[in-house]
């Protein structure tokens, strides 16, 4: 559908110059005492209100993307790190410090769709102000044109913009069993993990203890094993001795690895 729509865009816009040589714009150009102009006004709100249609559309995207990002991470077969996982603060990031940081975990995807609601809102500053009433002194007559630098700009963006919407068709890794609005969602997929109970997290004082302790617990000291804890999503040995799906360490040592079902799907 966005394709469509931006085919048919590009396609009304170039066909025989309509933008550049401008239209009847059907309403009085000329301005009153206050400097109003009705053809100015109506060609200034309408596109810019489209632009931030535009613009509103992708901001629950980005929003959605954020949030289950870390459970993307932790669905890998092998696991997450903290930094990659438990500890990932998207949504509560700067639109560009989501990009950035994005970019240094290597999830690609959502540093994308984090440009691209960035990006979006140029779409509604360039769609408010890229047409205007001019003389044309060939046709002796006031028509409606555009500012074409600024409108090839437009016509980048929408495109790119259009092409983006490939990426967001969310994937088995994207699909949870329920949303995750509320910080009770998020706590039913921990209420019978160990990690409620693990030793190494214990006695926290302050929020670096917690950090410190999720990424490199105590005992892999101990056990001769790599040092940054691993953690995934997928089903578990709760503290009750059944299994569970959630958030644990990928693998403990008496209850083995956990059972991720979602690592090889794309």
């Amino acid at each position: 559908f966005a394709a469509v729509l931006t085919i048919t865009f590009i396609v009304v816009s170039f066909v025989h110059n309509a933008v550049q040589y401008g239209f009847d714009p059907m309403l009085l150009s000329g301005t009153n005492s206050a400097g109003f102009s009705s053809s100015n006004f109506l060609y200034s709100f309408l596109p810019a209100s489209l632009g931030m249609f535009l613009f509103l559309v992708w901001q629950p995207i980005d929003t959605y993307f954020r949030a289950v990002q870390p459970f993307v991470n932790l669905s890998h077969p092998t696991g997450a790190t903290a930094e990659r996982s438990m500890l990932l603060a998207y949504p509560s990031c700067y639109p560009i410090e989501t990009t950035v940081l994005a970019l240094i975990n290597r999830d690609f995807k959502m540093a994308w769709i984090s440009f691209v609601s960035l990006m979006s809102i140029t779409i509604p500053v360039l769609a408010g102000g890229v047409f205007t009433a001019q003389y044309f002194r060939k046709e002796n007559n006031i028509r409606v044109a555009a500012t074409m630098p600024a409108y090839y700009a437009l016509v980048v963006f929408i495109a790119v913009y259009a092409v983006s919407f490939l990426l967001v068709w969310p994937t088995r890794k994207r699909y949870l069993p329920h949303k995750i609005h509320t910080l009770a969602d998020l706590l039913s997929f921990m209420y019978q993990s160990p990690l409620l109970t693990d030793p190494a997290l214990r006695d926290l004082k302050t929020k670096a203890d917690l950090v410190g302790r999720l990424v490199v617990p105590p005992m892999a000291e101990e056990t001769g094993r790599e040092r940054s804890a691993k953690y995934a999503f997928g089903i578990y040995i709760g503290r009750d001795g059944r299994e569970h799906l959630g958030i644990d360490r990928l693998q403990r040592p008496r209850s083995g690895e956990m059972l991720i079902t979602t690592g090889m799907t794309r």
